[in-house]
């Protein structure tokens, strides 16, 4: 793939949402990223895509957030965030 031969790399970020939206969301579809990740075996992209999971991440709380799935714009859950891509990205 030509992303590969560039030395590209993929990475694709699951959005965090509040305690009671994800709830929801998962009573209505438990595996809600299933697809997503079925769609990933289904490209030969010659490498793995780096997922970086804050759908389910521990660290971000409801009081991380403005409504159920926007965090305070200048609260600590967006540092949180943007730390955590940079280090993953960095050592990627």
């Amino acid at each position: 793939m030509k992303a590969k031969a560039l030395n590209h790399k993929m990475f694709i970020v699951l959005s965090p949402v509040r305690s009671d939206y994800k709830a929801a969301v998962l009573a209505r579809n438990p595996q809600v990223f299933e697809r997503l990740f079925d769609l990933l075996n289904q490209f030969e992209l010659g490498y793995r895509p780096t997922v970086i999971d804050f759908f389910n991440d521990n660290q971000i709380e409801d009081a991380h957030f403005a409504d159920y799935d926007h965090l305070l714009p200048t609260g600590d859950g967006v540092a949180y965030i943007s730390k955590r891509i940079e280090q993953i990205v960095r050592e990627s």
